[in-house]
């Protein structure tokens, strides 16, 4: 459904973050997904990934908004038993550190006891969460950034499980407004496509950017493998059509962003400025 005056990139999707959008987010909580899987052994290897967000970040602030960041960090989930191992090394408090002490901005961490963990992850948010989000629109800070996303139980479960429902209940209780900057993110978990079903939702400026190169040639040639030896394989044996993009097939989820399950492709963040492609906004 549209609402007036504001752009649309297609029928369903709409423009949030630029200064013609008519999207008026004064005074409102914005939980924004974010792409900061940077953390690697307990370091910032490459922050390039949390720059790139930085103009959607800060439109937010400038225009009268109360950011939330939420990122997933690394694998904590083991496939096999389901369990969930919290680590410094999966924490999103580097980022909230790489923020605050890059940008200046006053930056409120959410405290997890990890020891105290149950082995399926965390339930849900618990009340510092509420509490935190108080103290962001009193202006006791200007950031708030939430733990890693997939230390939640209901996260990545694919069924309709109470997990996955209580952690989307949570997450649509503290925020007002849910933008999706993350388009190295495909999957679709609670941080970036449930959440959609419960709160407004729109496209970031980084999200909107990479979606904006989408059909810039109609001639795509689109090239499948799960690992990166193969996309340097493919890529040298292929003739040129047009302009290649270099995707990964899902074998088994769609991609997901605003709502919008974006069909069976995936092209890893900065690979060889790769782009999704293919009809990705399609069902």
């Amino acid at each position: 459904m549209g609402v007036d005056g504001v752009k649309y990139l297609t029928e369903d999707i709409p423009v949030l973050l630029d200064d013609k959008s008519g999207v008026d987010i004064g005074g409102k909580v914005i939980l924004i997904r974010v792409d900061h899987n940077v953390v690697k052994n307990g370091e910032i290897g490459d922050p390039f990934r949390i720059e790139r967000t930085k103009r959607t970040i800060e439109w937010i602030m400038t225009n009268g908004g109360y950011p939330v960041l939420m990122t997933h960090v690394g694998r904590p989930r083991n496939k096999d038993t389901g369990c969930i191992t919290l680590s410094p090394n999966d924490s999103t408090d580097l980022n909230a550190d790489y923020i605050e002490k890059k940008w200046g901005y006053r930056v409120r961490r959410i405290a997890v006891d990890m020891d105290a963990a149950p082995p399926k992850g965390l339930p849900g948010l618990d009340s510092s969460v509420s509490t935190a989000v108080s103290e962001l629109k009193d202006g006791d800070f200007q950031i708030l950034y939430l733990p890693n996303t997939r230390w939640f139980t209901g996260e990545q479960q694919e069924e309709d499980t109470p997990s996955r429902r209580r952690f989307t209940d949570d997450l649509a209780s503290i925020a007002d407004v849910f933008v999706n900057d993350a388009f190295g993110s495909h999957q679709a978990h609670v941080s970036t496509f449930w959440i959609t079903k419960r709160i407004p939702s729109y496209a970031g400026i980084l999200m909107m950017e990479e979606i904006s190169k989408l059909g810039v040639h109609n001639d795509l040639r689109l090239l499948g493998h799960g690992r990166l030896g193969g996309y340097v394989d493919q890529l040298s044996s292929s003739p040129r059509a047009g302009r290649q993009h270099v995707a990964q097939s899902l074998h088994r989820r769609g991609c997901a962003a605003f709502g919008q399950r974006l069909g069976r492709f995936f092209v890893p963040f900065g690979l060889l400025n790769a782009l999704l492609i293919q009809d990705a906004l399609q069902d």
